[in-house]
């Protein structure tokens, strides 16, 4: 046989053991080679729907804002798809 066996008392602690160096480089070699960008840029469709609301609403157009308010839930805030926002966990 060979290895800890399945179970013992010491396994747990020599796995610990040798995860720890792989938390260590993981933590300082990959996630900062990984990790790109503040945070994500805004929906454009999500900003164009926001501003015309906003417009809409100073032309006491109760109704039509509504609407856009509506369609602009829909959409996430900022973009799910940005190219200059990456991050590993």
């Amino acid at each position: 046989m060979s290895g800890s066996p399945q179970g013992g008392v010491v396994s747990p602690i020599l796995s610990n053991i040798y995860l720890d160096q792989l938390d260590t480089y993981v933590e300082q070699e990959v996630l900062p080679m990984y990790t790109r960008g503040e945070k994500r840029q805004r929906n454009p469709v999500y900003n164009t729907l926001r501003v015309r609301e906003q417009y809409d609403r100073k032309r006491n157009n109760q109704e039509k804002a509504q609407e856009l308010r509506k369609q602009r839930q829909c959409l996430p805030e900022r973009d799910p798809l940005d190219p200059d926002y990456r991050r590993l966990r």
